[in-house]
Parts: structure tokens; C-alpha cells; sequence
């Protein structure tokens, strides 16, 4: 009996010395992140790799309701070897005093797909909050905000 307790706790000791160097070894750590990754997709959810560029323009102005926004335009490539789905609902423009700006979604379709290797153009309008609209429309002191 003291014999295959011995075995047993041996074994437990492999085991678990086997599961430490599994999480500590990276390149093992790695794998589980991309199982994680995989799972993440099986449920729906699709990795997105884009390479966005912001353009120079920019365009300010108030639509019917009175609600200020302004627009940015920006060049979306894909660049993985799959169609991917770009959201503009995905995307916050942050000014330099840290602000966040939401996207508006007036232009009836909130995103597109793009194939692998393609690049497009794309507008978006984000809202300006009414309590930064004199600090940040009317700013004439060279502020510039980053997306």
C-alpha cells in the first residue's frame, strides 16, 4: 500500500510540475491565447486587422436636428487574408484634453466589408458633446484633435 501511495504522489508531483512549466513556458502561453482566440471566433466574434490611415479632411457642421459633428476621413486597408467587416461603431475620436467623441450612425449602414488587400476611403461623423462645442469648434489656438 505505502508503495502505491509513493507512485501516486510521484505522479501528482509530475503533474504538476508539468502544468507549471506549461504556464510558464511562452511559447505554450501562446498557444492558449490562440485558443482562446479561436473560441472567441467559433462564438461569432471575428478577429479585425485593419491598417487605418487619417486623411487631412475634416468637415464641420450641425444635421437637422442640431446636433454638431464633425466628420473625418480615414483610408481603411485590409490586411489579413480574409474579408473583414469594418464598423464604424467600433471607432472613438479622442481629442488632446482625452475627450471622447461617438461616432454618429446617420449614413444608414454602419459598416462594410472589405476584401483581403483592398483599401477603401470612409467618412465618419462623430457627435460633439454640447459642453466642448465653444472650447473645441470655435478653438482658435491651433488645437487639433487624434483619432
Amino acid at each position: 500500500m505505502k508503495t502505491n501511495t509513493k507512485i501516486l504522489a510521484i505522479l501528482l508531483f509530475i503533474s504538476v510540475l508539468g502544468n507549471i512549466l506549461l504556464v510558464i513556458n511562452p511559447e505554450n502561453a501562446s498557444k492558449v491565447h490562440n485558443l482562446a482566440q479561436i473560441e472567441n471566433i467559433s462564438k461569432g466574434e471575428s478577429k479585425k486587422v485593419f491598417e487605418i490611415k487619417l486623411l487631412d479632411t475634416k468637415i464641420t457642421g450641425n444635421d437637422r436636428e442640431n446636433v454638431s459633428y464633425e466628420t473625418w476621413t480615414i483610408k481603411v486597408s485590409n490586411v489579413s487574408n480574409e474579408e473583414q467587416t469594418f464598423l464604424t461603431r467600433d471607432f472613438v475620436l479622442i481629442d488632446q484634453d482625452g475627450r471622447k467623441f461617438s461616432p454618429m450612425e446617420v449614413r444608414g449602414a454602419e459598416g462594410f466589408n472589405i476584401n483581403p488587400g483592398l483599401e477603401t476611403e470612409y467618412a465618419i461623423m462623430f457627435m460633439t458633446p454640447s459642453d466642448v462645442l465653444e472650447s473645441y469648434l470655435e478653438d482658435t489656438t491651433g488645437k487639433s484633435k487624434v483619432l
